[in-house]
This record gives structure tokens, C-alpha cells and sequence, in this order.
């Protein structure tokens, strides 16, 4: 289907819209991210972790903050918002690897 590229720059406004006011779309979201966190297995060993729709990786840094023996794949159809959450984890090296749709 041709649409001269619309679908793609809609996604990406959609993208920075949630980047922009993702806190009003989903009130006392760091309240929810803690509970996940906690829900999470303490890995003795390394472990691995998928964020499925990991968008900028705001829960991806609560998950690598709290279980530092494991190693998080994001996965996120929008290049912006996995360019936005490689940008914020980067600090954590190796322990981020992000995933497109071809991962």
C-alpha cells in the first residue's frame, strides 16, 4: 500500500507525543514500574530480561538499576523511541542491547 510515507511520520509523532507527555498517559507510572521491578527474580546468576515495547527505556533503567547480574533486550517498533532508550542506557553498556523488528 503506498501512503507517500505517512504511516511512518504519524508513528513518529505518536512516538514523541508519548515521549512528551507519557507521564500524563499513564499516571504514577514510576509507582507501577517499582511493582514490576519487585515482581522480578534477585538473579544469583546473570540473567535476561525482554521489555517488549521497551519505548525510551524509562522501565529498562529500573529493571538494570535493581538487577545488576541481568541483561535487558528492548524491543520497540519506533527507531525514535529506540534511539531515545539507547541514549539513556548507554551508561550500562553491554547489559542494553536493543532490538528492532528484524532482531
Amino acid at each position: 500500500m503506498w501512503d507517500n510515507g505517512i504511516t511512518a511520520r504519524l508513528d513518529e509523532q505518536v512516538s514523541q507525543d508519548f515521549i512528551d507527555y507519557g507521564r500524563y498517559f499513564v499516571p504514577e507510572r514510576e509507582h507501577q514500574w517499582r511493582i514490576m521491578v519487585d515482581l522480578l527474580p534477585r538473579f544469583d546468576q546473570p540473567g535476561v530480561v525482554i521489555d517488549l515495547c521497551c519505548g525510551e527505556g524509562l522501565l529498562a533503567q529500573a529493571i538494570l538499576e535493581q538487577r545488576p547480574r541481568c541483561t535487558l533486550y528492548g524491543l520497540d517498533g519506533s527507531s525514535q523511541m529506540l534511539r531515545r532508550a539507547q541514549e539513556r542506557l548507554a551508561k550500562y553498556g553491554e547489559r542494553f542491547r536493543q532490538c528492532n523488528s528484524t532482531c
